[in-house]
């Protein structure tokens, strides 16, 4: 019998490749704010109760550090609030399963640089904060209510079809005009970089691991390459992609700080690693652009 799953924010960028990650094996239900309003609990409560899944995968939200610093108010409603409104659903509807899409950017900056799934949490923005707020609730409602739940982290996103700005898109197009790249200090701070087709693949794996076990289970994994790159090495990247432009180094700031993680959770408990290294990645976006 396949596996019922309900997906809110189905229809958003990263929702679409997870959807397409499902494939078979899966009686899928999709929803996005034009069809279910999360921070509308009376909706939420009454679409879940109708589609009685197995699993609910919640990746209906708000992204983005700078428009949450113009507008954190919205940001916590639908961030916070509506995943509080689906776990209220999914307590209210019997559903076993939860897997909630968070980020890495709870944890914000750290002084060791590399984190794993226990280090603390230190949101530096209202985006961060909504995330980090909304895994207490998931934590909760797993304890309280035998709610079994994944809470998967995704470092930095970049591809085909995204339309929020990130460090690739963005040099890709710049290299693409001829212009300079300009990188703050030397640029040796190192981030990490994921395709979406591989995010994809984690949440299903997640979907699988909540469906599976019979225990009571809250779990975060950081969902990361583990490979890291120098912001430096991006830009060269772009550069030698795009066939064309040039790199510039600014004196150093705040932002200059490195973000890599520990993969091993994932690898082990969901047996999920990705498929898509960094050049690919920028390659795909490369090709995507108009």
């Amino acid at each position: 019998m396949a596996l019922k799953v309900h997906v809110t924010g189905g229809e958003g960028f990263l929702g679409r490749y997870i959807i397409d990650a499902m494939g078979e094996g899966y009686e899928l239900d999709v929803t996005d704010v034009s069809s279910l309003d999360v921070t509308d609990q009376a909706a939420t409560t009454k679409r879940l109760a109708a589609a009685k899944p197995d699993v609910v995968c919640h990746l209906a939200g708000l992204t983005g550090a700078g428009a949450s610093l113009e507008d954190p108010r919205r940001f916590f409603e639908v961030n916070l609030t509506g995943t509080v409104n689906v776990l209220e659903a999914c307590r209210q509807a019997g559903v076993g399963g939860f897997v909630f899409l968070s980020s890495l950017t709870v944890h914000g900056q750290t002084e060791s640089g590399t984190v794993d799934e226990d280090s603390p949490r230190r949101p530096r923005h209202p985006y961060a904060g909504s995330k980090a707020a909304a895994e207490l609730v998931v934590e909760t409602y797993a304890r309280c209510h035998q709610i079994r739940s994944a809470i998967l982290r995704p470092t930095l996103i970049a591809g085909e079809g995204q339309r929020e700005s990130n460090a690739v898109t963005e040099f890709l197009e710049q290299a693409g005009r001829g212009e300079a790249i300009e990188l703050f200090g030397d640029g040796s701070h190192q981030r990490e970089w994921l395709h979406p087709s591989d995010v994809g693949t984690a949440v299903r794996a997640a979907v699988d691991y909540v469906a599976a076990t019979e225990d009571l289970v809250c779990e975060a994994f950081l969902v990361s390459s583990g490979a890291p790159v120098s912001m430096a090495d991006v830009a060269k990247t772009a550069i030698a992609v795009a066939g064309r432009g040039e790199l510039r180094f600014l004196p150093s700031t705040r932002q200059a700080f490195n973000l890599c993680t520990a993969t091993d959770k994932a690898r082990r408990l969901l047996r999920w690693s990705p498929d898509v290294d960094f050049v690919e990645i920028v390659r795909r976006c490369a090709a995507a652009q108009p």
